[in-house]
């Protein structure tokens, strides 16, 4: 089987360690979110401009692609125009070395075992 990459969920207090650095998993986002705002965000705006995909967009519009959102409509198939913000999400994936074992559940439990015990109690 091949291993692939998954999104992984992280605590702002997990640690990562990279190239033998230690680092919180906040200084980590906190990095990052100030990168892609300042360098991604304004490199994803400029090519549509450049493309001639959009004509213009406001001054702080790339600061606002990774944080506040931008002002947008969409038009889903069959629907209405809605107004709202977007803005972009960036998840890490984790590729582990060694396959994590999950145990599963005995033949005659079934998962929702546990819930019907709660709801008695």
């Amino acid at each position: 089987m091949a291993q692939e990459f998954r999104p992984v969920e992280l605590n702002e207090r997990d640690v990562l360690s990279l190239t033998g650095n230690l680092l919180q998993v906040s200084v980590f986002k906190s990095a990052l979110k100030k990168a892609l705002n300042r360098d991604l965000g304004e490199q994803f705006l400029y090519y549509l401009n450049y493309d001639r995909l959009i004509s213009e967009f406001p001054e702080q519009a790339s600061e606002h692609c990774f944080d506040k959102g931008m002002e947008c409509e969409i038009l889903r198939v069959g629907d209405n125009w809605k107004k709202g913000k977007i803005r972009f999400n960036v998840t890490v994936e984790f590729l582990t070395e060694e396959e994590e074992e999950t145990p599963a559940p005995p033949e005659n439990e079934s998962p929702l075992d546990d819930i019907r015990r709660l709801m008695k109690e």
